[in-house]
């Protein structure tokens, strides 16, 4: 009798248990679901950035998937190697993540403006999730374009994330890219290895007017160029540009930007 009683009562408690480990097991599960999903942003990430300085630890960074909204020029096998860490559309946006990365540019119009002033219409903050080629047209040193001093010099502020086309697609890159005929004159290439970690700008090609008015706004330090065939106007598209931040950095370059080599183009 007490023998029967005892085997009802451990049959009972079995079970009586089995649901509560199991919700607890899928507690567990749940958990680590949460925990791997955390790790694509903050401290989790073990991603440092070099370039721009931005704090991928701060509470409350969570890196999305980019999806290359406003560009459509870029491949799905180099969109899977960047996060997204947000978008800067305006002052507001700018200042925000300013103090998150303290080695943007001082002001936004050096990367993103408005219309007929070149650069780019908004710009995605995406983090490199592992080494990434980047790719620059850049000028001749005796044209006239001010050289290795200004952006038109071979480690400017302008990149692409995908490869230049052949020699022959040259103007038709220039045309979209918006970029004047009298400041680069696309002669030279580079490609560079963007080191795992470091954050880049990105965003559509904004319209540029070429006219020398309009052309000497952009005060381009160190530049003397004549206004000579500044009369282009390109239009608004959704190529993609990419700002680094360069200018005035040649010690700390290598610090996120590695194995450069260059030629002609």
């Amino acid at each position: 009798m007490h023998l029967h009683r005892a085997i009802t009562s451990a049959l009972c408690l079995a079970l009586f248990a089995a649901p509560a480990l199991a919700k607890k097991s899928a507690a567990k599960a749940d958990g680590s679901k949460s925990s791997k999903h955390a790790s694509s942003g903050g401290a989790a990430t073990g991603l440092v950035d070099h370039h721009l300085g931005c704090d991928l630890s701060a509470k409350g960074i969570t890196l999305e998937p980019w999806t290359s909204a406003g560009v459509g020029d870029v491949s799905t096998s180099v969109k899977a190697k960047f996060k997204s860490l947000g978008t800067i559309r305006d002052a507001a946006d700018f200042a925000r993540f300013r103090k998150l990365c303290p080695k943007l540019p001082d002001k936004v119009s050096r990367f993103v403006s408005g219309p007929w002033l070149g650069t780019m219409s908004s710009a995605s903050l995406i983090v490199a999730t592992e080494d990434v080629q980047v790719h620059r047209a850049y000028s001749t040193p005796a044209n006239g374009t001010c050289g290795t001093k200004s952006q038109s010099g071979e480690f400017g502020s302008w990149w692409s994330v995908m490869p230049l086309p052949a020699a022959s697609g040259r103007e038709e890159y220039r045309r979209k890219m918006a970029v004047c005929s009298s400041w680069n004159d696309f002669k030279m290439k580079v490609t560079c290895t963007l080191k795992k970690g470091s954050v880049i700008a990105v965003g559509p090609t904004q319209s540029m007017d070429c006219t020398a008015d309009n052309h000497a706004k952009e005060k381009v330090p160190n530049c003397a160029a004549t206004a000579k065939g500044w009369k282009d106007k390109h239009p608004a598209n959704g190529n993609h540009q990419v700002f680094i931040n360069l200018f005035g950095r040649d010690a700390e370059r290598g610090a996120f930007l590695t194995g450069c080599t260059s030629g002609a183009w």
